[in-house]
């Protein structure tokens, strides 16, 4: 196989890569909350994400890594881990967070 086919193999492969963890933020995408509405966590295309807690709201961001999700906000970070049924568990009094129906 000459250089110029591996060059082009590794781009494809590169690209199928690209397009399977962006698919895989993509079902994350939407907003979750815990059972009583006072914590809501939406997450938005680009890693962009909001966070309102008792009705006080800041923008965050997040980051996806397996089934660990990272929110920062400015001095804080919230880490949530991806359940079987898509819920995210943040532990403690976050407890959990499920998908809302849009």
């Amino acid at each position: 196989m000459n250089r110029s086919m591996q060059s082009r193999m590794v781009a494809v492969v590169m690209l199928a890569a690209l397009a399977w963890l962006a698919g895989c933020g993509s079902k994350l995408q939407g907003t979750y909350q815990n059972e009583n509405g006072s914590i809501v966590v939406e997450l938005r295309s680009g890693g962009k994400a909001r966070v309102t807690l008792m009705g006080e709201s800041e923008e965050c961001t997040y980051e996806v890594k397996g089934d660990k999700v990272s929110v920062k906000c400015k001095d804080e970070s919230l880490e949530l881990t991806v359940l079987d049924d898509g819920s995210l568990n943040a532990g403690g009094f976050v407890g959990t967070l499920r998908k809302s129906k849009s």
